[in-house]
């Protein structure tokens, strides 16, 4: 009895060997990765629905119960959407706002500038956040990108996750079985010595199935949730995408007159913050100017009392 126990052991690890050295081929993945082909601007794909390859947590344990998937591709979709507006606050409370809609969240958030420096130089403000959209709202919520801002661009890609998927699906699988087998075996140990050798195992199994059903998560994550990257920035004027050669011209036009209108504007501030170091620079010019002529004027009196001692002496020396 010991040694078929021994070999049922042995041929266990066998197969979790087989089984780990397989799923090592497939990197856990994570909710940015991207290696579908990019499509063009303002074009989305419908997302395909994740139903067929779902999933339930145990309470119990942790141990995911995998319901086999169709034959249908699992697919995760990705965005990065730029946008330009006039009024950041309203854009900013626009795009909150759609994201409530759409059932989404906020995954990471950074903002810069909106304020001015000490020499009067506005920083316009700046956001870029990633948000996380119910792949079933993914393809409207970026319909509706025109209505928090100008768009710039919209880059829209995705990503086929089917088999990093169903391979993980198939370890998670075989490790449970592992599970079950060993755990039959520790009912039917005889000896302590064997007892503690099934824990032992029974212990590296239940690790890698905390660890895949780890892996299956975050595929179930990318399939349920899509990726947009948005960036928001404040600017004095739209881009504006001129078509004909008559709005080009006009275009080129009022590009040229805003850029003359703030070189003055920025010439008069330049002046106006000149105008302390001016101030100085002019009292020190006069301070110096009156050092010089009261410097001149002395020696011009030296020179006058020199001349008359000298005509002085002259007279003296005739007498």
């Amino acid at each position: 009895m010991r040694k078929q126990l021994i070999s049922v052991i042995a041929l266990l690890l066998c197969i979790g060997c087989f089984l780990s050295a397989c799923g090592s081929k497939n990197s856990a993945p994570t909710a940015s990765g991207a290696s579908g082909g990019y499509m063009d601007d303002k074009e989305t794909y419908a997302p395909v629905a994740s139903e067929e390859a779902s999933w339930d947590a145990s309470a119990a344990n942790g141990i995911i119960e995998t319901v086999a998937p169709s034959q249908s591709l699992i697919m995760t979709y990705s965005a990065n959407l730029e946008l330009e507006t006039l009024d950041y606050a309203a854009s900013l409370a626009s795009i909150q706002e759609a994201i409530k809609q759409a059932k989404g969240y906020v995954s990471s958030q950074q903002s810069s500038g909106g304020y001015a420096s000490y020499d009067g130089y506005y920083y316009p403000p700046f956001m870029e956040m990633v948000v996380k959209i119910p792949a079933a709202n993914f393809q409207s919520f970026l319909e509706k990108a025109d209505g928090y801002g100008n768009v710039v661009s919209l880059n829209s890609w995705q990503e086929d996750i089917t088999s990093g998927y169903l391979d993980t699906q198939a370890r998670l699988n075989s490790l449970q079985a592992q599970k079950d087998r060993l755990m039959e075996l520790m009912e039917k140990a005889e000896t302590v010595e064997d007892l503690i050798t099934i824990e032992y195992h029974l212990s590296d199994v239940i690790y890698q199935i905390e660890s895949t059903s780890s892996q299956m998560k975050a595929y179930q994550n990318m399939a349920d949730y899509s990726t947009v990257t948005i960036y928001l920035r404040e600017v004095r004027q739209v881009t504006y995408q001129a078509q004909t050669f008559g709005e080009r011209l006009v275009a080129r036009l009022k590009t040229g007159w805003n850029n003359f209108v703030e070189a003055v504007q920025e010439f008069i501030l330049g002046v106006v913050g000149a105008i302390p170091f001016l101030i100085i620079l002019g009292l020190l010019v006069v301070a110096i100017l009156l050092i010089v002529k009261k410097a001149k004027k002395r020696k011009e009196a030296n020179r006058k009392k020199m001349w008359e001692e000298a005509q002085k002496q002259e007279e003296q020396n005739k007498e």
